[in-house]
């Protein structure tokens, strides 16, 4: 373990934020169903105003953070990067290109969300009961870099050759 200078612990902001989104839309990562290919130049994400505080893209899915401490995602759900069932595994549900909200952590404040390839994290705030205290999270596309409260950074994942 190395030890790390602590930095501040994330809040949930309440300023909201509009999103415009651009470029290639091939698994409706933009926000825009599957009826864009491609955005070339910076459009409005319709459906999002006035409650969207955060947003973190991964390399095919987007989760953004809600006013209220929720994930909305949408994009690719390989590997279940959304955090919710799509059609692919339910045709009760909705697709992978609309924008929903994540399941399972329904009473849960989170205060941040971290996108990578085919991974979402999330901070939840669970304020001086946790036992575990994140400061902050950067993920990559196969490791994990977790700094604690108490300066530890922890790593996981992969490790190649090196």
């Amino acid at each position: 373990m190395i030890k790390v200078e602590i930095v501040k612990l994330p809040t949930l902001d309440s300023k909201c934020i509009k999103l415009f989104a651009m470029g290639n839309n091939y698994c409706g990562e933009l926000g825009f169903g599957y009826n864009v290919e491609e955005m070339k130049y910076p459009r409005h994400v319709e459906g999002l105003a006035d409650f969207i505080v955060k947003i973190n893209c991964g390399s095919q899915h987007v989760a953004a953070l809600t006013r209220d401490g929720k994930v909305i995602t949408w994009g690719c759900n390989d590997e279940g990067a959304l955090g919710r069932v799509t059609k692919s595994e339910d045709p009760n549900t909705t697709d992978e290109n609309v924008l929903a909200f994540t399941q399972g952590l329904d009473d849960a404040v989170i205060v941040k969300v971290i996108c990578g390839i085919n991974k979402q994290l999330t901070f939840i705030n669970y304020g001086s009961t946790s036992h575990i205290k994140i400061a902050n999270i950067n993920i990559e596309e196969n490791h994990v870099l977790i700094i604690m409260t108490d300066g530890y950074l922890y790593t996981f994942g992969y490790i190649d050759s090196n």
